[in-house]
């Protein structure tokens, strides 16, 4: 039988991540909602924003920017670099949805 036990400090940095996951999530969600160019983004949440922007809301994009939030109280809300990068992501998910044109 394996043992689960995990210590404290192993406990204590996985809760560190998952509230650090969801400030980015958040971050993300905000400038979505913000900027995007579908209607009624205001009442999305992250699973429905994800479908409508899978590239920019996928798990890997918001693992990537753990450590640039880790130290960022959310009440600053995201850095430029977060705000540049969910644009330019946001741009590419519009542009695979917009349908493509016979010449």
């Amino acid at each position: 039988m394996k043992d689960c036990t995990i210590s404290l400090a192993q406990f204590h940095a996985r809760c560190l991540s998952l509230k650090n996951a969801k400030k980015v999530r958040e971050w993300i969600a905000q400038l979505i909602r913000s900027t995007g160019q579908k209607d009624e983004l205001e009442t999305k949440n992250w699973a429905e924003l994800a479908k409508l922007y899978p590239n920019t809301c996928r798990e890997s994009f918001v693992d990537s920017w753990l450590n640039v939030a880790a130290p960022r109280a959310a009440k600053y809300g995201p850095p430029n670099s977060i705000k540049v990068a969910v644009t330019q992501g946001m741009r590419v998910d519009e542009a695979i949805q917009k349908p493509v044109r016979n010449i």
